[in-house]
Parts: C-alpha cells; sequence; structure tokens
C-alpha cells in the first residue's frame, strides 16, 4: 500500500491546462454561455426547481410559484424596481428562490463556482450553445453598475418553463483538483471570490460561511472530547459519529479556509480513527488517512496530521509508512512527545528495540509524567536483557500508578510468552513484578 492522496503538483497542472484548453477549443468554435455547479446534478436546475423537489411541491409548476413570490416581493416593498426580471436578479443576488439558471460568459468564473464548495465531490462546467434550444429563454443584463456583481461576474440568465434544462456539453472538474484550480485561477487571472463578489453582501455571506465552519470544528472537537471520556462504547461511538457530521459539514460548507480545514479534516480523520479502534469498522481506518492526508496537503508544516497518520498506519501494521510519519512530525516539532513515544512504539514493534528505547527517553525527557513511557521502555530493556534498567523503569511506572500487570498481560498473556520473545528466562524479581498486582 502506498500513502494516499499524496498528490503531484505538476500532474495536476497538466490536468488544469487540460481542461481549461478543452473548454477553450469547445467554445471558440460556437456561441456559448457556461454555468458552474460544485457537484454533479442529475439535472441543470433552478433553486427554486430544486426548492419544489426538495419539499414535494412541484406540481404547482415553478413559473405559478415564482409569479407569486413577485407578488410577494411587491408587498414587501423592499425595492423601487418595477421590472419583473431585474426583481428577479435581486432576489436572487440575495440567495432568494427564483427560477433563474445564473450563467456567465467567461469560463474562467464557471470553473470557479465548479471548484468553490463541496470538496468531496466532483463538479462541473456547463456549456450551453446560445444558438440551441434554450435561445428563447437566454436574458440578458440591463447596463450593470461597472462594479456591480452582475458585471464581475459577466452575468446571463436562463429562465426555462420547466425550471431545469438540458445541458449541451458537461465537463467534470475531479474533486481532487478544486483547490488547486482555485489558486491556479486566483494566480493567473485574479479570479476568485473576493473579485467577483465586489459589494458588502458577497462579504457578509462569505463571512457567515466562514464562522459556520470554524463553529463546526469546535463543535466536533468537543464531540471528539466527549467521546474520548465518555464510559460506555455505545456513547463513545454516538459522539464520535457526531464529530464526523459536524467536521464533514465544515467541510463541505467551504474549499477556501485552507487552514481551517486542514483542522476539519485532521479532527474527521481522529473520529474515522477512533470509530475503527471501536471496531465498528476497519474500513473506517483508510477512511482516517485520508483524510490526514488532506490536512498534510492543505497544512504541510503541521506536526499533528502527520503524528495522527501514523497511529493509524501503525494500527494497521504498516510500519514502513508509520515510522517516517513520526518521524516527520517530530522534525516538524521537535519538541512532540507523542510523536517520540509513537516512534517508540513502532520500533519496538518491528523489533528495534534500541531505538525504541532512544525514542522513549525522548519522550520521558519531553513529558516526565507520562507513566505509560516508563512501562514501554521497561519492556523494551527487558527484550535487550538489561534487567536492571527494565525493572527500574517498571517500578517507575507502578509508582505513577500505571497498571504495569494489566499491560503486561494484555501483550504477552504469561511470562513464558515473554520468555520466548526475548530467548531468556526472567529474573524472579522483575516476572513477579509483572505479573503480581
Amino acid at each position: 500500500m502506498s500513502i494516499q492522496n499524496q498528490s503531484n503538483p505538476q500532474t495536476e497542472l497538466n490536468k488544469i491546462l487540460e481542461i481549461i484548453g478543452r473548454i477553450a477549443k469547445i467554445s471558440a468554435d460556437g456561441d456559448y454561455i457556461f454555468r458552474g455547479e460544485s457537484q454533479c446534478y442529475k439535472k441543470v436546475a433552478s433553486n427554486l426547481y430544486r426548492k419544489l423537489e426538495k419539499i414535494g411541491l412541484l406540481d404547482l409548476g415553478v413559473e405559478t410559484v415564482e409569479k407569486e413570490e413577485l407578488e410577494y416581493a411587491n408587498k414587501y416593498r423592499y425595492t423601487q424596481e418595477t421590472d419583473e426580471f431585474r426583481i428577479l436578479t435581486e432576489i436572487q443576488h440575495f440567495g432568494g428562490k427564483t427560477n433563474l439558471l445564473d450563467f456567465t460568459t467567461d469560463y474562467r468564473i464557471a470553473l470557479l463556482f465548479a471548484c468553490d464548495s463541496s470538496p468531496l465531490k466532483d463538479g462541473r462546467v456547463i456549456l450551453q450553445d446560445k444558438n440551441g434550444v434554450t435561445k428563447d429563454w437566454i436574458i440578458e443584463p440591463c447596463n450593470p453598475d461597472t462594479k456591480s456583481r452582475v458585471r464581475r461576474q459577466r452575468s446571463i440568465f436562463v429562465r426555462s418553463p420547466k425550471g431545469f434544462i438540458e445541458p449541451d456539453l458537461e465537463i467534470v472538474i475531479p474533486k481532487f483538483l478544486k483547490q488547486s484550480m482555485l489558486k491556479y485561477l486566483e494566480k493567473e487571472f485574479d479570479i476568485s471570490p473576493e473579485t467577483i463578489y465586489p459589494d458588502l453582501h458577497g462579504f457578509v455571506s462569505s463571512q457567515d460561511t466562514r464562522l459556520n465552519v470554524y463553529e463546526d470544528i469546535g463543535k466536533g472537537h468537543n464531540c471528539l472530547k466527549n467521546g474520548d471520556e465518555a464510559e460506555t462504547l455505545r456513547e463513545k461511538s454516538k459522539n464520535y459519529q457526531r464529530a464526523i457530521q459536524h467536521f464533514t459539514r465544515a467541510i463541505d460548507d467551504s474549499i477556501q479556509l485552507d487552514e481551517g480545514l486542514a483542522s476539519a479534516y485532521d479532527g474527521r480523520g481522529s473520529a474515522y480513527f477512533s470509530v475503527g479502534e471501536l471496531g465498528g469498522s476497519k474500513g473506517k481506518f483508510d477512511s482516517a488517512i485520508e483524510d490526514f492526508t488532506e490536512a498534510i496537503k492543505r497544512k504541510s508544516d503541521w506536526a499533528v496530521p502527520y503524528n495522527n497518520r501514523g497511529r493509524v498506519y501503525f494500527t494497521k501494521g504498516e510500519f514502513e509508512y508509520a515510522v517516517p510519519d513520526f518521524n516527520k512530525a517530530i522534525e516538524l516539532m521537535p519538541k512532540f512527545a507523542a510523536s517520540h513515544h509513537n516512534l517508540g512504539l513502532a520500533y519496538f514493534i518491528k523489533g528495534d528495540f534500541l531505538l525504541a528505547v532512544r525514542a522513549y527517553t525522548e519522550a520521558i525527557q519531553l513529558k516526565p509524567d507520562n507513566s505509560g513511557v516508563y512501562y514501554d521502555r521497561g519492556v523494551a530493556w527487558v527484550h535487550l536483557q538489561k534487567w536492571e534498567k527494565a525493572k527500574a523503569d517498571l517500578i517507575i511506572a507502578r509508582s505513577m500508578e500505571f497498571n504495569i500487570t494489566d499491560a503486561f498481560q494484555d501483550f504477552y498473556k504469561k511470562v513464558e510468552n515473554c520468555e520466548q520473545l526475548i530467548g531468556a528466562k526472567l529474573p524472579s524479581d522483575i516476572a513477579s513484578l509483572l505479573t503480581q498486582p
């Protein structure tokens, strides 16, 4: 098995250029408009159509409901506009439900919309021939202000009587490419959410998204803590599942917040790992590895996801990946005691007992109140047949109220098994330490 999702920047750039080149070539041969969608929906439908479909009211008719909403808009007297289309575009502008389908005359802006959210799902760009079957439904804005969102987004609208259209062409944007595509669009064309939403509403919407993301991340971490502290497997599992839901919502809501998303991916990876350890599904380990890798991709100088991914590899017995991850975490954060401890455990299972002792010693120097590390180093000394050093560490661990008897029995079952592994008979005082409460 190889480490998952370690993307190659040159490969991603080649794929980006291939997609852009393909769209440019197709649109050069016709008069196209473009629509970006962050998911590959079954239909290219207006948000009003989707809402009616969701609540089971499509039988009312999209145009009928839209007409009623226009009447309500006039009652609210929030606008001086009298033109029906202008009112609808205002409603659409502020996130309301209309039968307008947003398109753009600039495929690069459509690419941004295809990549700006839903990082766990493929996006798509719809190419629609202006002279095709939808030509009678196309509405162009009237003299938009030069600083308006409509002008910045090169907006054009399609208003289908059915609430949806059949796309002429569709180009899928793979989910793994979304973040890189956004960075490329900003760097090469100065196209980003900040440049195409040049108004207060755009800022407020982005602010709401950011704060909601961080709120869900916070709730996710609280659920993780509650799961760790819960006394029953049922309560642990329930809290870990809630954590997964909060972290997933944070991830789904935004693809732009690299640091925030790194925390969300790391948190969800930890929840998946905990569920897997509970025995709910060993497949959760692979999901955890994918999430920790995504966290690393977004914040490559952060030691925590390296350490956490290493723990999953360790649990799976894939030490050839666990050891490099622990070492990387230590490289990024030399005083990361947990990574030194985990590295020692990996070396111990591999049979590199001297390296294990060195790693345990580093962990003890950084965090001398961790009783478990003294036990682990003591057992490593046992394998090296350094009896006095082993006895000293085991006594310290027990004096710190670490249950060395249970730990020994969980791993070795009985003294004879340990003796067979080390190829020597345990001294009676050490055997007594390890077996008598």
